[in-house]
């Protein structure tokens, strides 16, 4: 497997290094022709097989190597594969006892063919390998094509060899893939090119092409090209030049100027497209184009996502795209019948301004987007489950983005299910309305016959409407609440428990400072508050029930409990995996005494800030007492300095969003000044050495588990093996020594600290707090998408702080 970040060179290194060096020993080696996965891997792979016999029968062709017949001998093993896999009820996809790989027989077959390649490893070369695995895996053919690898690689002196190439932040999602735990690989990760290297690259092919190079020349290339996706521009502006200004033998750095540099050299090409767009008045048609073609990668970047032309959104702007295809800045390949196009140079994303402005504008609806596309796959895998469906605010978002934009079938059915779903339930509470007031009419009429009859009804009618209440208020659907307790007033039944429902109404109403709607619920139970006062609604929201208000306060605000301060070692002794490096050398750490929330901030808790502050964060994701996800580092401490200045505390955070901050790398250009006020005792994002601290018990309990609480994660926290890919209720897991839960587990959780890799060689003792500087943000935790690996207490991750990713989260912290 060859790892390296996007534009690195991996599949340069594959293409152009690794397989001409194995194509001079063809007695050891048959290469099949390298393919991306695409939608079909299968036919990919198949055509590979074609043309390699072909190739060793000089075109003759033959019915048993067509890619046809091949393709389809291939699925059906694999569908054989797993269908006997279902009726063992074996989780485990290939036991040793099932039947040969057909995919083996194949290419054994191939090999047989050839008088001195019978013995030859065949070579089965993947790039881009990222598209058959993690969260972002899109079609089932994906899951039976890596099903079918696992079986041909595990048989026992397997023919075949696959040589991958894959982004290295995809390596996680590529060990937690079931399928492909039990296969033996090895990686080689590309690490930054030196300049020497660079330097070779640049000159060599001027020389042999007798091309004399200004000097200085190099020396600039080398010195733009320093993010980590530069070698396609390199490419890009080397062969720009070369078409330009090779007439006279010279390059020189005023043309590379003219050009505009690397980045210029695309970004000039790009607005000579662009133009032409606006001439046609094809703009917003363009721009709503590259939003098919692009998505948020787990880092928080934008990348180049795959489109199809027969899209309508594409097709419209057909001609303008095949001006960026001519300029080399999108590329085109066949999928079956369909074109399939792609963004060539992801740098686009950041430095075509055009581009950059039209994706951050709408970057919640590619969020929206993504998610939409993933649950909407988890409904039909699941047999349209009802349960699956969205509902509230993310509903009706969806609902907007189906009526201005194309979306594919299911995700189509999956949107308008859930309009139908929630049709059905205002249907049911218009019907349960005007029964109630037959009933009530009835009532008036036949008392004596029917007393016993009616009673039984409205009891019925309330059940049925409490539990509407309930899930509404789940859902954080208050109006739809006070709707169905309306009707229960109406009813006259339950009057308790319908008291109890309208005192949350009215309390999240007050506390999030909808101060109208809160007297408004209150009337309802006959309540009329002097005057629409924060303080005498909340007085009269808790003059209902003073019990139950002390609940919906533990409910709505986070609990805290205190973490006796005390010096421990932080880190690992040692590690047995590269991922655990950073975690070295263990050191001494001292950490005064504060508070830590019991656990993740939920989605009750985050909406009431929502609500307040009229924040539109769109794509935050969690329904009651699930923690809240997809929030991003920026919004925790917008949260954070929300609920301080709610307590009447001051705030430990100053933001202004006017300044620059001179110490953030954020490569989403979200760097506004954020200035940390330590002896502030508002609410605040723990540190990483408080929060391995916390998690690992505290004092007394240190060195003594693997996990937060720990050794048996399955009882201690959500993760990829017990969480049915979803977050769970907060705090339904067992706590740890201090009455902390999921700190292990549920969402990988965001602290202060700004990330560096090799901190803890040089970390202060007393009240760490980080770098000065960087570009990511500490993440500590694990979550319920994670294996148990990363649950650990201390493991260390981190992310880019504008990320809003649907396994991130926070707790809060406070000083003492």
């Amino acid at each position: 497997m060859v790892l390296g970040a996007s534009g690195s060179g991996k599949s340069s290194l594959v293409m152009a290094g690794i397989l001409p060096k194995l194509r001079k020993f063809p007695d050891h080696w048959i290469i099949l022709d390298p393919f991306r996965p695409g939608r079909d891997p299968f036919g990919e792979l198949a055509i590979s097989i074609e043309n390699a016999y072909h190739e060793i029968k000089d075109n003759k062709v033959s019915e048993n190597f067509t890619s046809t017949i091949i393709k389809e001998k291939l699925i059906a093993d694999a569908l054989k594969a797993v269908n006997e896999n279902n009726k063992n009820n074996s989780y485990d996809l290939f036991q040793p006892e099932s039947s040969e790989s057909t995919l083996n027989n194949i290419v054994s077959e191939l090999r047989l063919l050839s008088k001195n390649q019978r013995h030859s490893k065949v070579l089965i070369v993947i790039d881009q390998f990222e598209e058959l695995i993690g969260h972002k895996r899109t079609y089932k053919s994906h899951d039976l094509f890596l099903n079918l690898l696992n079986k041909s690689l595990s048989e026992e002196e397997s023919p075949c060899m696959v040589l991958a190439s894959m982004r290295s932040d995809f390596m996680g999602s590529f060990q937690q893939t079931i399928t492909l735990r039990n296969i033996e690989f090895e990686s080689i990760s590309l690490r930054p090119m030196k300049i020497e290297s660079l330097r070779e690259i640049i000159e060599r092919p001027a020389k042999m092409s007798a091309i004399i190079l200004e000097k200085g020349l190099s020396d600039r290339l080398i010195r733009d090209t320093e993010t980590s996706d530069a070698l396609p521009l390199l490419a890009f502006t080397l062969r720009k030049l070369w078409n330009d200004y090779r007439e006279d033998g010279v390059l020189q750095i005023r043309e590379y100027d003219d050009l505009g540099g690397l980045q210029g050299a695309i970004t000039k090409e790009a607005d000579i497209v662009l133009d032409i767009a606006r001439k046609r008045g094809k703009e917003d048609a363009l721009r709503l184009a590259f939003l098919k073609m692009a998505r948020i990668g787990e880092d928080g970047m934008y990348s180049r996502q795959p489109a199809s032309m027969e899209d309508p959104q594409l097709h419209e702007v057909s001609d303008i795209l095949e001006k960026f295809k001519e300029r080399r800045l999108i590329f085109s390949y066949a999928e079956g019948s369909s074109t399939i196009v792609e963004v060539a140079h992801e740098s686009m994303f950041r430095s075509w301004e055009p581009l950059k402005r039209w994706l951050d504008d709408d970057r919640s609806e590619l969020v929206l987007r993504q998610q939409l596309s993933r649950d909407s796959k988890a409904w039909l895998t699941e047999g349209k489950a009802t349960d699956r469906l969205w509902t509230g605010a993310r509903l009706e978002r969806a609902k907007e983005l189906s009526e201005s934009t194309y979306l594919k079938k299911n995700e189509s059915d999956f949107v308008h299910s859930g309009i139908k779903r929630k049709r059905r339930q205002q249907r049911r509470r218009r019907i349960i309305a005007s029964s109630i007031i037959v009933i009530l009419s009835l009532l008036s009429l036949f008392l004596v016959i029917t007393l016993t009859s009616l009673q039984k009804a409205n009891n019925g009618t309330a059940n049925f409407l409490l539990g509407s209440i309930d899930k509404n208020i789940l859902d954080l659907d208050y109006h739809s609440a006070l709707e169905n307790a309306i009707a229960l007033v109406t009813l006259g039944a339950k009057s308790n428990e319908t008291a109890r429902c309208i005192q949350e109404i009215a309390y999240f109403y007050t506390e999030s400072n909808q101060l109208k709607k809160a007297d408004s619920s209150l009337q309802v139970l006959k309540i009329f508050t002097q005057d629409l006062q924060y303080a005498s609604l909340r007085k009269a929201v808790k003059k209902v029930n003073p019990t139950y208000f002390d609940v919906l306060e533990i409910r709505y605000y986070p609990e805290m409990v205190l973490v006796a301060g005390g010096d421990y070692k932080m880190g690992r002794e040692k590690y047995d995996n590269e991922e655990e490096a950073d975690g070295l050398p263990i050191h001494d750490v001292k950490v005064d005494s504060f508070y830590m929330s019991t656990m993740e901030t939920t989605a009750w808790q985050f909406n009431l800030f929502v609500k307040a502050n009229r924040r539109d964060i769109l794509i935050w994701g969690g329904i009651g007492n699930e923690p809240v996800n997809n929030v991003s580092w920026y919004d925790a401490l917008f949260y954070l300095n929300w609920l301080s200045k709610k307590m009447e505390l001051q705030l430990v955070y100053d933001l202004d969003m006017n300044i620059t901050d001179p110490n953030t790398l954020d490569s989403l250009n979200v760097d506004w000044q954020k200035i940390p006020n330590w002896n502030a005792l508002g609410y605040r994002l723990p540190t990483e050495a408080e929060w391995e601290y916390a998690a690992r018990g505290g004092l007394r309990w240190e060195d003594q588990f693997i996990y937060s609480g720990g050794n048996n994660l399955d009882i201690l926290g959500w993760y990829h093996e017990n969480s049915e890919n979803k977050t769970h209720p907060a705090g339904s897991k067992i706590a740890n020594q201090l009455g902390l839960y999921d700190m292990s587990g549920g969402l990988w959780e965001w602290c202060w600290d700004w990330y560096g890799g090799n901190y803890y060689e040089d970390s202060p003792i007393d009240l760490p707090k980080g770098p000065q500087t960087g570009e990511f943000r500490i993440l500590r935790g694990g979550s319920w998408y994670s294996n148990d690996y990363y649950c650990q207490s201390k493991f260390r991750s981190g992310n880019v702080p504008a990320l809003r990713y649907f396994y991130n989260g926070f707790r809060c912290a406070k000083s003492l």
